[in-house]
């Protein structure tokens, strides 16, 4: 009676799990991260898990799972091909128009027991809060409570919290409550960036609509930080700049973007040096190719730009923002490679006498 009455008085929240090979890509970190939601506290569940063209056998082996356990309702969505990101959380959400909150969760990631509720407990308390995520502890130790934004679009990754509910410009899409309604009233995601920064875009649509995204430190999961594709992925350095492009033309006033534009391309060039000198190469063709595709590609972003609500100035946006990345950042650590490359320079000179 207990359980009735506390689904009847908790917001419906269904989770939305993106898979994509998971069972063979994470083995025991997927099942500890599907257990986590079994186990999750909240009253008024409901899974929706999308299975994003995987090849392997997850799809079948979270159906069988699930049906064993028989804890949550629960739907399964099987689509024919990968549409990233954007493109099979927005299909899983569809699935979940009914419910008042979705929360879109990565495959790599496990939620204390009690998290979902506590994001929905301070969400339930602003209606203008748009979306919430909660800290994520990486394995390495350090945590991420979502990021700041340069006036570039380049993220600044909050590695603390700053008090135990605070603004951020924008949430982790690796575990994101939002307000349904909200969601399909800014245009869910964008499916054009098909991997990484969809959920940059998102918050930033959500802020340009009059919405606010916080961080609850209090709400806490554990996350194996690019476990799907890999660390050090090349496609991370492609999407990023490539999307990053789109972004700036897509969601800036049209007055901001050739400055806007002016300075990332000057952080790129030097952070496209600082990587040659580096010698990563594979990194710096990424970069280039992502950069320039999305210079190829501006007539995407020019198009979804039209669909973008903006109800907010952007003058009151930018007041958010922080300042473009510190050049003398740049310069140092130039300054610091050029003298590295000289004195080994130096040491094969000596070496032939």
């Amino acid at each position: 009676m207990c359980d009735w009455f506390m689904n009847r008085i908790m917001p419906k929240v269904s989770v939305i799990l993106l898979t994509y090979n998971s069972k063979s890509k994470l083995s025991h970190f997927f099942n500890n991260s599907l257990t986590s939601i079994l186990l999750n506290n909240y009253p008024n569940l409901h899974l929706v898990v999308v299975g994003n063209g995987s090849k392997d056998d997850t799809v079948s082996y979270v159906k069988e799972r699930l049906e064993k356990f028989g804890i949550i309702p629960f739907e399964i969505l099987m689509l024919n091909k990968n549409y990233g990101w954007g493109g099979g959380n927005n299909r899983g959400a569809i699935l979940a128009k009914n419910s008042e909150f979705l929360f879109f969760l990565n495959d790599d990631v496990i939620l204390e027991k009690d998290c979902i509720l506590k994001l929905v407990t301070i969400i339930n308390k602003d209606a203008r809060l748009g979306a919430v995520q909660p800290m994520l502890m990486n394995e390495d130790g350090t945590a991420f409570c979502g990021a700041d934004l340069s006036i570039t679009g380049l993220p600044s990754a909050i590695t603390s919290s700053r008090e135990l509910f605070f603004e951020i410009f924008h949430a982790s899409g690796a575990a994101l409550l939002t307000r349904t309604k909200y969601f399909f009233e800014v245009g869910m995601f964008d499916e054009s960036l098909f991997l990484y920064r969809d959920d940059v875009d998102y918050c930033w649509r959500l802020r340009l609509a009059g919405y606010k995204v916080a961080c609850l430190s209090t709400a806490k999961a554990r996350h194996y930080v690019s476990a799907t594709l890999g660390k050090h992925n090349p496609l991370f350095e492609y999407y990023f700049f490539r999307n990053n492009i789109w972004l700036l033309v897509k969601n800036c006033d049209i007055k901001y973007i050739p400055f806007k534009f002016f300075l990332f391309l000057i952080e790129t060039l030097m952070i496209i040096v600082i990587s040659l000198l580096s010698k990563d190469y594979l990194r710096t063709m990424s970069m280039v190719k992502g950069f320039l595709d999305g210079m190829k590609g501006l007539n995407v972003a020019v198009n979804n730009r039209k669909r973008v609500k903006r109800t907010v100035n952007e003058n009151e946006l930018n007041k958010m923002l922080k300042p473009s990345i510190d050049i003398r950042l740049f310069i140092f650590t130039f300054l610091s490679l050029f003298k590295a490359a000289r004195a080994k320079l130096i040491g094969r000179i000596l070496q032939n006498y």
